[in-house]
């Protein structure tokens, strides 16, 4: 049976990062901007309906008991900078920033993992032999990680820079950078320095199974370091140890013909996607 599967972006996850620019130029449309007719509206509106649904699983969980471990902690729990519990608007914003920041990105590396393991028919034995000997009831998968690592690596879901603010004045490898002076990575050119990762453009999970990968490691930021960093990480790494395994044990796989590199090509819009919107057609 061919089956194709189909990914396109979210509207709400473009609106979010929309209305988040356009805020940022004129803070006045966080009050009017649901009411601005055309595109700019739709975006407020959309991001609008997503908040008040949120609001409603949150009332929901709170009136009626439910208990899971995340939202068992936030709605018994007073917030520690703010000395008192979460309204329920509050509560919704912070699920739609984990929500966020661990769904759109998530779907994009595990397409790009996808891309790149079914390329290399022995990596992908190698993880399916893995898989089926550590489950059930194992947690210990060397091979799965060392995929989730280069696919972070050579594929990272954010390729635009992300600014940061020098708080002290400092000297970085002979540049003088002033205190204040606005500073910025990208870790698309950290993953693929050749001074720290050899063939830097191949797709190589070995390297994170070999003596010294602990250096790999600290150049390995496909969600930012320190308190700034993506707020959906551990959800994101989570999704994605579990896509791997439950996808790699159900499912045998292939890259359909009409699928090549430059459908594939990562197309910047400070989240990264490829630029065809049919990333995979899959023979399963």
């Amino acid at each position: 049976m061919s089956v194709t599967y189909t990914y396109q972006r979210s509207t709400t996850t473009e609106a979010i990062l929309t209305i988040s620019f356009q805020k940022e130029l004129i803070p006045s449309l966080e009050s009017y901007g649901p009411y601005v007719p055309g595109k700019i509206g739709n975006d407020f509106r959309d991001v609008q309906k997503w908040k008040m649904f949120a609001v409603e699983i949150v009332k929901s969980c709170r009136e009626n008991g439910t208990d899971t471990p995340f939202l068992s902690k936030v709605l018994n729990s007073q917030d520690g900078f703010l000395g008192r519990a979460l309204t329920d608007s509050e509560l919704a914003e912070e699920c739609m920033g984990g929500m966020f920041g661990g769904s759109g990105t998530t779907a994009t590396t595990f397409i790009y993992l996808l891309w790149a393991v079914l390329r290399r028919p022995d990596i992908g034995q190698k993880l399916q032999n893995e898989l089926k000997t550590a489950f059930p009831g194992g947690d210990k998968t060397p091979d799965s990680v060392a995929v989730l690592n280069e696919t972070f690596r050579l594929y990272p879901a954010t390729i635009a820079i992300l600014p940061r603010t020098a708080l002290v004045e400092t000297t970085l490898d002979g540049i003088h950078i002033p205190r204040g002076t606005t500073v910025a990575t990208q870790n698309l050119t950290i993953h693929r320095d050749p001074k720290t990762f050899d063939n830097p453009d191949n797709f190589d999970p070995e390297r994170w199974l070999k003596n010294g990968h602990d250096k790999l490691k600290e150049a390995l930021t496909p969600f930012s370091v320190g308190p700034r960093k993506c707020i959906g990480s551990n959800l994101a790494e989570m999704e994605l140890r579990l896509l791997v395994a439950l996808f790699f044990l159900r499912f045998e796989a292939s890259i359909d013909s009409s699928m090549n590199d430059s459908g594939m090509f990562m197309y910047d819009t400070f989240n990264m996607s490829p630029v065809a919107k049919i990333y995979e057609s899959f023979m399963v």
